[in-house]
């Protein structure tokens, strides 16, 4: 692990316990995704999740967004859609550091992840029973929060794929060009 790595790990874990009040007894990195930090806690009020906010991939001004679907996550758990319980400071999901990392804290849910085409009938209904509820909550919202990224129209996506598709072309890429035939069939069905 970088010393840049740990040091910001120190200064999230610190923080967690300063806002907080909560006693951290053992930390586990959680070696998946990209770029982002996380870490699963085990403290006085349980095991948590901690997801650190690398300033590349999220620029300062993806935060809002962020803020938006952070609201949306908490809102649905507190209509009883099993998803991580959030922790907030100041009316804030997205937490900072006095060195202005950024992170999240929220409940930990253990679980496995089951290969794909796996699911059993029972788990496949029980998916879709949360999901349909998920989609009513979320659809039924008087005060909806905006998306955090603008919806390309069909005309600008067929521009970047037909840039997509010259370029995988020109460098004889069978793979991706396959992949670019059943992106281009999708955008051919959108309105």
């Amino acid at each position: 692990m970088s010393n840049a790595v740990s040091l910001i790990r120190d200064d999230i874990l610190s923080s967690i316990s300063d806002i907080f009040g909560i006693k951290i007894y053992d930390y586990l990195p959680i070696e998946q995704g990209y770029l982002n930090l996380k870490w699963k806690i085990e403290t006085d009020a349980g095991s948590l999740f901690v997801k650190q906010y690398n300033k590349t991939r999220y620029p300062e001004s993806f935060v809002d967004g962020l803020e938006t679907s952070l609201n949306h996550q908490s809102n649905l758990q507190k209509q009883g859609i099993p998803t991580p319980k959030l922790f907030s400071n100041k009316g804030r999901h997205v937490l900072r550091t006095p060195c202005q990392e950024r992170f999240v804290l929220m409940s930990l849910c253990e679980g496995n992840v089951i290969p794909p085409g796996s699911a059993n009938e029972d788990q496949a209904y029980t998916l879709g029973r949360v999901i349909g509820r998920m989609h009513q909550i979320l659809n039924s919202n008087s005060n909806p929060y905006p998306l955090h990224w603008d919806i390309r129209s069909k005309e600008e996506m067929l521009e970047t794929w037909y840039k997509r598709w010259n370029h995988a072309n020109m460098m004889k890429c069978d793979k991706t060009i396959s992949s670019l035939e059943i992106q281009k069939k999708i955008i051919d069905e959108t309105d």
